[in-house]
């Protein structure tokens, strides 16, 4: 927003212009428009200050205009040589070019209360409560709004225009365009003007943010697909973890340890995720700020869905890590999580059906089952999994107030899962493998294999022994 005070005829014209920034070098001009102020100035629409279409005194639509509509009414009249407008209670005259009345009248709402700004009643014995200064005012403004049914000349209303911009050294071709609005105030004192100071500017600073840090607990999986055979037994497993990450961030991707061995699709983490965000409530979207490659200087900001994406993959050692499911939640818009794995199923995620939707914003804590989907050989959406997740969203002092650790670190540690006692890597407890991997499976030939052993070695030991048996048998006799 600027500021300029100018005289006319001396200063009639403002010139705006767009430049492409440079940290090295000069700023190239992009495009650049010319406004003629004097021709709005003394322009017949009153092209000034725009009129809304509503008279407030307070609020993001509060007037705005150094006069209000009433003076600005008396100036028009005066201008068009018409008839002083005869006010009444409730109701307006205005006289038109030919002389004739026009009637506007006022109607009042049992359910609107009209106060000034100093909150003073103007009260009657027909309608308490009513300022009759603030009536007198929505009259006028209707009139201007209806202007061209009076003098048959349109005001200009309260708008944003649309700029277009031209380089010099390329006239013929627009360059873009800029929206903008420009209020104009006179500073000549109007003895006849009863409010006679500038109005502050309006403030159209961008909104700030509010600082969230959203907690995730991850606790349980059921029914994840089983990705990896044992190529001695046969037998199907995964290695399961979860990744999670908000809005677009991948590269920011938190993920939990890994449940290794899962041969029925469940997995147990006791796991949290923490994710610090700025949010603008009124457009429901998260800000942040990135640069747009590695060697930039600068930084621009993005707005982006207040998403949650959550990411059930399969470790493997060698090869590279496999996906499993995956899902996306909406923290405004989110889906109610089932109460139990056995009613979590994919029809949750359909828009059409009824399924309650909370925000997050308001709740500020939720726990669930919500499942995990995948797209199958014939590019089908299919269920992959369920997933036992608590949201926790808190403002910037309640996390200071109450802190957290990622993970199962302190402080607020979560306690360490109950998992089965086959659950680890096979690379790392080779026992381990041995007994549940190995002997587990296979019992019954080892046993079998350990009786044939012992069977052979018994005939070895009688074939070793026999013949030396023979002989002193057989020398003891002859002595």
């Amino acid at each position: 927003m600027y500021e300029f005070d100018l005289k006319l005829p001396y200063e009639s014209q403002i010139t705006i212009s767009v430049k492409d920034w440079s940290l090295i070098g000069n700023k190239s001009l992009i495009g650049k428009t010319v406004i003629d102020l004097e021709d709005r100035f003394y322009s017949s629409c009153y092209a000034m200050c725009g009129l809304p279409k509503k008279y407030e005194i307070s609020g993001y639509n509060a007037w705005r205009d150094k006069l209000f509509p009433s003076q600005i009414l008396a100036l028009m009249c005066r201008k068009w040589r018409l008839k002083i407008p005869d006010y009444g209670p409730d109701y307006l005259i205005v006289y038109t070019l030919e002389e004739k009345s026009k009637d506007y009248k006022f109607e009042f709402c049992e359910e609107r209360s009209i106060v000034n700004k100093n909150d003073q009643f103007v009260t009657s014995i027909k309608t308490p409560g009513i300022d009759y200064r603030i009536v007198r005012e929505e009259l006028a403004l209707t009139a201007l709004n209806d202007w061209h049914n009076i003098t048959g000349t349109f005001l200009v209303p309260e708008h944003l225009e649309t700029r277009y911009l031209y380089n010099p050294d390329q006239p013929e071709f627009e360059q873009g365009k800029i929206r903008m609005w420009i209020d104009m105030f006179s500073l000549e004192d109007n003895s006849f003007m009863l409010n006679n100071q500038i109005p502050k500017p309006v403030d159209i600073s961008p909104r700030k943010p509010k600082k969230f840090q959203l907690r995730v607990n991850i606790y349980n999986t059921e029914d994840v697909i089983l990705d990896d055979e044992n190529p001695l037994t046969g037998e199907r497993s995964s290695d399961i973890y979860i990744k999670g990450y908000l809005a677009d961030k991948v590269d920011e991707a938190q993920k939990t340890d890994t449940h290794f061995r899962s041969l029925n699709g469940d997995g147990k983490f006791n796991w949290r995720f923490i994710f610090d965000f700025e949010y603008l409530p009124a457009e429901e979207m998260i800000i942040y700020k990135q640069k747009p490659s590695k060697f930039s200087f600068y930084t621009v900001e993005k707005k982006v869905e207040p998403t949650i994406t959550f990411e059930c993959w399969d470790a493997d050692l060698i090869s590279s890590d496999d996906i499993l499911g995956s899902l996306q939640l909406n923290l405004c818009k989110m889906i109610k999580g089932a109460k139990s794995s056995s009613f979590c199923k994919m029809s949750m995620l359909k828009k059409n059906t009824n399924n309650q939707e909370i925000n997050l914003f308001k709740v500020k804590n939720h726990r669930g089952w919500w499942p995990f989907t995948i797209f199958d050989s014939n590019k089908s959406i299919k269920l992959s999994g369920k997933l036992e997740a608590e949201f926790q969203l808190l403002s910037e002092q309640q996390a200071l107030e109450k802190p957290a650790g990622l993970g199962r670190n302190e402080p607020d540690a979560l306690p360490e899962p109950d998992r089965p006692q086959d659950s680890f890597a096979w690379f790392l407890s080779p026992l381990r493998t041995f007994r549940y991997v190995i002997w587990k499976n296979n019992k019954c030939f080892f046993i079998q294999l350990f009786l044939v052993l012992l069977v052979v070695l018994f005939i070895i030991i009688i074939i070793i022994q026999l013949p030396s048996q023979i002989v002193q048998k057989v020398l003891g006799f002859i002595g």
